[in-house]
């Protein structure tokens, strides 16, 4: 009798043991996670971020990955909440859409399909596992495009963002001849014979001369000199690539062929700066600034329904 109770307390153990082992990491409006589905998506996830460079080494790393793992969590979650929500709004996804965003947009990318299974499987993936995937994110495609496809922008909203900061759309290209000076080190005769050089060719550009066979002679730009001076590129005022002198220089400018009238010094030397184009007018930029304001729009209206869907949602995690 006594070892049959033996027995019964070692079983029930047994099944507690199991019991707690199958314990869903998460639901999501009674969808379970289970530990092994999380488990084999986070070693996915893992996986891409140690082909990033990511380190999970020491106490940091612990800490990192520790992160890493709520964040997988939380990604998952995202994900079951777009196809639950993608089925309750009939979208669908077919096979044939599947087959043809992975032959367009992935095979396409491989030499053979040896090559492409040999990628899949680096991520600890298989074909079955992506194709679930793609489906996930042409869902979210097909559930972002009915949540948002009302939203517009007129000519005159688009106006009224475009007057509040001209900054980021108006756009210039200029060349320059450098007389070269290193500012911070010269002495200040060397400024001033740099400075002197820079006025006596403005002064021969006020007489005719040709702004380009001054700039091949004289410029010290070894990436712009042989080119006549030209800067074949176009920038902003708020370019943080080039020196704040030089763009505040340039934008001086008001007319396409001015000059400067005064040589502008930066860390590199004296520049005399040709305005050679400019575009940024409502009219030239107007389809560009609607196109990103209802860009932005629908990428915040997204967000709000998301986020509503996921307030509405019942969602319990269990992770470890």
């Amino acid at each position: 009798m006594r070892y049959r109770s033996l027995l019964f307390l070692l079983l029930m153990s047994l099944l507690l043991t199991v019991s707690c082992g199958t314990k869903p990491v998460a639901v999501v409006n009674g969808e379970k996670v289970s530990q092994e589905r999380f488990e084999r998506y986070f070693t996915q996830v893992k996986t891409y971020a140690e082909q990033m460079g990511m380190s999970f080494e020491g106490e940091e790393g612990e800490k990192q990955l520790a992160n890493l793992k709520q964040d997988a969590l939380d990604n998952l979650i995202d994900e079951i909440l777009i196809m639950q929500t993608g089925g309750k709004e009939g979208i669908k996804v077919s096979e044939n859409e599947i087959n043809d965003f992975l032959e367009q947009r992935v095979k396409n990318a491989f030499e053979n399909k040896e090559e492409y299974l040999d990628w899949l499987e680096s991520f600890g993936l298989t074909e079955e596992e992506f194709k679930d995937k793609i489906k996930y994110q042409l869902t979210g495609q097909k559930l972002f495009e009915k949540v948002t496809e009302q939203i517009t922008v007129t000519d005159e909203e688009a106006r009224k963002t475009y007057e509040s900061d001209k900054t980021p759309w108006e756009k210039i290209k200029v060349s320059h001849i450098l007389i070269g000076v290193e500012r911070d080190t010269a002495s200040q005769s060397e400024l001033e014979q740099a400075k002197n050089t820079a006025m006596s060719l403005i002064r021969e550009l006020d007489q005719g001369a040709d702004f380009a066979e001054l700039a091949r002679k004289y410029s010290a730009d070894p990436g712009s000199a042989s080119l006549g001076g030209v800067l074949d590129m176009e920038f902003a005022r708020n370019d943080q690539g080039l020196v704040k002198e030089f763009v505040e220089g340039s934008f001086a400018l008001e007319k396409v062929g001015d000059y400067s009238n005064s040589p502008v010094l930066s860390q590199f030397g004296y520049h005399i700066i040709k305005l050679d184009a400019k575009k940024g007018s409502f009219d030239e930029v107007k389809d560009d600034l609607k196109n990103q304001l209802i860009q932005k729009e629908k990428n915040q209206a997204f967000s709000d329904y998301m986020e509503k869907i996921k307030k509405e949602a019942k969602i319990t995690k269990n992770l470890s």
